[in-house]
Order: structure tokens, then sequence, then C-alpha cells
């Protein structure tokens, strides 16, 4: 299974924080920019292609270390309306400090909706590709950051498409979550194999609505204060 999954205690607390249900709107924005830049930072220290370079330091000692590629092309696919705070962190993150060249970094914009039957069982998934109009280039890191994978299918349909329209463009397909169900994980593998999976913590399963448990509850409802 090609999935890394968050061990650090630290982070999980803040995970666990996250979850808690008497934690805030306010506290909740915080605690998911912490886990998720934590995330963040552990994918591209693993996924990103690394060269050797030199720089003189404030010492006048030239030091030679491994560092991300700079030239490596990414797309950050939001999945509306999940997807939009994390890919912020994460477009902000790769142009800090010009970690990544920002001509090489876009964002698409999905509208990605579960249809479900009148018993509430996901039955198929709609998508929006009409703001995905930035051509994916050659050799592409693909990341879609998504709070919470909970059936997969959603996601599973994304990639899809993405494969479907972009066939030979993208050399890498990269999810990352805070919470994840194991069914979740299943069928994103199932149906692309080559896929990894970055996850802050892998909960029990889903109930028959298919939210996550233990989960976080309604986490997009509170993000944006809106109601179910």
């Amino acid at each position: 299974m090609k999935a890394v999954v968050c061990t650090n205690p630290l982070v999980l607390t803040w995970l666990a924080k996250l979850s808690a249900k008497k934690t805030g709107r306010k506290e909740a924005i915080d605690l998911l920019t912490l886990v998720f830049r934590h995330l963040f930072t552990e994918m591209i220290g693993n996924e990103f292609p690394k060269q050797r370079r030199s720089i003189t330091t404030r010492m006048n000692v030239r030091l030679t270390t491994d560092m991300v590629n700079s030239e490596v092309p990414v797309t950050i696919v939001d999945t509306i309306r999940a997807g939009i705070r994390p890919t912020l962190i994460l477009h902000d993150m790769l142009l800090q400090s010009g970690i990544i060249n920002e001509a090489l970094v876009h964002e698409h914009h999905v509208v990605a909706s579960r249809e479900s039957d009148a018993d509430g069982h996901v039955i198929g998934v709609k998508t929006d590709f009409s703001k995905a109009d930035e051509p994916v280039k050659l050799g592409s890191i693909l990341i879609i950051p998504d709070p919470m994978l909970a059936t997969g299918t959603t996601l599973s349909a994304v990639i899809a498409r993405y494969k479907q329209l972009w066939p030979n463009e993208i050399a890498k397909i990269v999810v990352v979550s805070l919470i994840a169900a194991p069914q979740g994980i299943q069928e994103i593998h199932r149906e692309h194999p080559e896929v990894m999976i970055y996850v802050g913590r892998i909960d029990k399963g889903l109930t028959k609505k298919s939210y996550i448990v233990p989960g976080a509850g309604g986490l997009g409802e509170l993000m944006t204060g809106t109601q179910k």
C-alpha cells in the first residue's frame, strides 16, 4: 500500500484537537494549517526531485547539500470546497523563498461532489473541470490536498479525469489528507495503484452515510461557517 501515515506525536496531538467536538472554527483553522504544513513538508521532501547544489554562507564558506529541484512543474488540484484552504497553504509553501520556480506552480479548481440516493448511499460523482484550464506541463507532479478521504470515490473520479485529459504529462500523483478511512485508501489504490497517499491519521471506517469515524464530524461546515 502506497501510503505514508504520520507518526509524529505533536502532529497527532494537533489532529486530535482539530477533531474534538469543542474546538471552534478559528482554532480548527489554525490546527488544520499546522497539520497540513507538516504533511506537505514530508511529502515535498520525499516526492520532489532533488539536486546537489552549493551556496556561500554568511561565514563566506561554500556549503554543498541536497536541495529540492526548483524547476519541477507542479499542479495543485483544489477540489472545491474542501481543498480550498490546503491548496492555498501548499501554494504559499512552494513559493516561499523560491523553493519552486513560481512560473511552474499552478492551481486547478475542480468542482467534485458525490451523488447519493434517497438512503444516503453514494451512487456516483459529478465533476466540473471548467476552471482546470491551465494545461498540465510535461513531467508535472499532480497534488490533490483533501482534508477527509472517506469513500475515495470522488478523488478516484478526479484522478481518472486527469489521467484522461493529460495521459503523458503527469509524472506523479500525490494525495494528501488529514484523516482517511481504510475504504478510501483501498478505493484509490484499486483504481490508481500508482498514487502515493500522505495522511495524518487512518480511522476505523465509515458510517452508513459514508462519514469517517471517529473522524472530525462536519469539518467542511466548521471551516466555512455553513450548515449541513
